[in-house]
């Protein structure tokens, strides 16, 4: 099946190499039929004849017979999902559905794309429990949730096409799964397409190739060309395919969920090379922004000086107007500050000088999650040292400050 909000041409890995989808398969080929998915054999089985159901739950939920729908359990609340192998990720909610189920969640941006496990209320398909530690969010609306394939992964399943009953086995022992958001591995390279040679990589500024001492200079023929990741080869070009389409693909391959170390093939001034380093554990940048208690947004990008070299710039954006009763320049408290401007951060109290954005990231999850707050230093639109105090969630007070911006007693 092909996930509904996804669309052909589709590019995907066989065996070593990169190749366009011809097309899919779906349910409606196999009218009246039972169908087998094998996550433990890796097979797709499909028989006239019933098939033995003796330790199956059916976990079948009635809303329409086209396709398979099942049952969940969302808290204490019974939910509809569609049952969808096309679907990359786990669980899939809409910006409607988050903001019933979870009321607490702040409310959906054009950046959201996850939500953390964690801090949604308990999720079951019968009795057992979410396997991933994120949830995927989408804009558009749909009267249901989306099973997606790597919730799938962790049970095999039956389906009756006469009449769409689903029957599910949880599979023993449960396989070793990690759900990453693409941005995981651009805490430690950036992929950039030329023309004349490929994808070359870009060390992101403290991160793992950077670390191994691969630097970026001013001549691209001085970049390391990316010719494998996870034993899959990289090719220059793919047919019919765009560059906007390699990239993603590209970024998949890194984030794979079934590898705990990615693996390139680097090809640096004629000689090859590989290098490993492990993905960030982006659930808790996602983690994180919840318990934030107000809206804002962490952004970072890569500069390149002559002189320094490629530098990280990491960037705030202070964007609710309750930010101003922990907004402080000069020791002094602001009435209000401008919340579009981006604030550079140029210290962290509790790092060292010299910081990663994966630095700050896990000492920002470490903090908050065992109720401290952090407090940053950072650079106003002037250019003016400020310092901010982010408090985790839970100790601000609701009387602290009102939705219009006028700060009152903490």
């Amino acid at each position: 099946m092909l996930a509904e909000d996804e669309e052909l041409p589709l590019i995907v890995a066989v065996g070593n190499k990169l190749v366009k989808a011809a097309g899919v398969i779906g349910i409606g080929l196999f009218p009246k039929r039972y169908v087998k998915i094998s996550y433990d054999t890796r097979e797709l089985i499909v028989s006239t004849t019933p098939m033995e159901l003796d330790g199956w739950q059916e976990v079948t939920a009635q809303y329409k017979e086209d396709r398979p729908y099942i049952q969940l359990t969302v808290g204490n609340q019974p939910m509809t999902a569609l049952l969808d192998s096309g679907a990359e990720d786990g669980l899939w909610l809409t910006c409607d559905q988050l903001k019933k189920l979870a009321p607490e969640a702040k409310p959906c941006t054009p950046s959201s794309d996850y939500f953390p496990t964690r801090l949604f209320p308990p999720t079951k398909l019968g009795e057992f429990p979410l396997n991933l530690r994120l949830i995927r969010i989408r804009k558009k609306e749909r009267p249901y949730l989306l099973f997606g394939a790597l919730e799938m992964i962790h049970y095999n399943w039956i389906i009756n096409t006469d009449g769409m009953r689903v029957y599910a086995k949880r599979r023993e022992p449960l396989p070793k799964i990690q759900i990453r958001s693409r941005t995981s591995v651009l805490f430690h390279i950036f992929p950039q397409y030329y023309e004349e040679r490929g994808f070359l990589a870009i060390p992101v500024p403290r991160g793992a190739l950077w670390q191994s001492g691969i630097r970026v200079g001013e001549n691209p023929e001085d970049l390391c060309l990316i010719t494998e990741v996870n034993g899959v080869v990289v090719p220059t070009e793919l047919k019919e395919a765009t560059q906007e389409e390699m990239y993603a693909s590209l970024l998949r391959l890194m984030a794979s969920p079934f590898v705990e170390t990615v693996r390139l093939r680097l090809q640096c001034k004629g000689q090859e090379q590989e290098f490993t380093f492990q993905p960030f554990a982006d659930y808790k940048l996602y983690e994180s922004v919840e318990s934030i208690p107000f809206g804002g947004n962490i952004d970072w990008e890569i500069e390149y000086d002559p002189e320094r070299g490629e530098q990280s710039r990491l960037t705030l954006t202070f964007s609710d107007p309750r930010w101003s009763a922990f907004y402080r320049v000069n020791g002094q408290p602001v009435e209000q500050h401008n919340q579009e401007h981006p604030h550079t951060v140029v210290r962290v109290v509790g790092l060292p000088e010299q910081f990663s954005v994966l630095d700050f990231i896990e000492y920002l999850h470490t903090q908050l999650f065992q109720g401290r707050s952090v407090t940053v230093i950072c650079l106003n639109e002037s250019g003016q040292e400020v310092e901010v105090e982010i408090p985790p969630r839970e100790q601000v007070k609701p009387q602290a400050v009102s939705a219009d911006g006028t700060a009152n007693e903490r």
